[in-house]
Formats: structure tokens, C-alpha cells, sequence
């Protein structure tokens, strides 16, 4: 799976939702970043370019980190019946 479906997946679960928000609040302050800067210094590409894609990757570490962490706590500590657990859907 990839970050995105890992984060829908995240987004079904109760205690890993937190890493979504925080994914998708690193996303939210490139853009702020950007916006700003191209408000104050006029627009330019490579930057802005950057500044997104720092948030982007951020944001997938995140999602990464809390869909791992969740899988550990649920696969590996609790032997969950999930699909996951059986390598069906993750």
C-alpha cells in the first residue's frame, strides 16, 4: 500500500486518526508557507515547488509512522484477526 491508502485505512481507526491529522496539518502549512511567500516576495516556482514538496513528505513519514506503529500495536502485541495481520490488505 502507499501513504494515501494507508491513510484512508489510518482514517478508520479510532487511535492512529491522529497521525492523519497531523499528516494532513503538514501538508496545510506548506501551503500557508507559500501562499505567504509568494504574497511578500511575488511568486517563484522553485521554492514553492520545494516548500510543498517538504510538506508532502512529511506528511507521508507521518501517515507511514502511525500506520506502522497502529500495525505493531494491533498485529504484533494483540494478534488481531484484521486483514493486515494476514498480509490480505496491507
Amino acid at each position: 500500500m502507499n501513504p494515501i491508502e494507508h491513510a484512508f485505512r489510518l482514517m478508520n481507526t479510532e487511535q492512529a486518526g491522529l497521525g492523519v491529522a497531523l499528516a494532513a496539518l503538514a501538508v496545510v502549512v506548506a501551503v500557508v508557507i507559500v501562499v505567504r511567500r509568494a504574497g511578500a516576495e511575488g511568486f517563484r516556482w522553485v521554492p514553492a515547488l520545494l516548500i510543498m514538496c517538504a510538506g508532502f513528505l512529511a506528511g507521508a513519514v507521518i501517515v507511514e509512522a502511525s500506520y506502522y506503529s497502529w500495525y505493531r500495536h494491533r498485529c504484533v502485541l494483540h494478534s488481531s484477526d484484521i486483514d493486515e495481520c494476514y498480509d490480505k490488505g496491507g
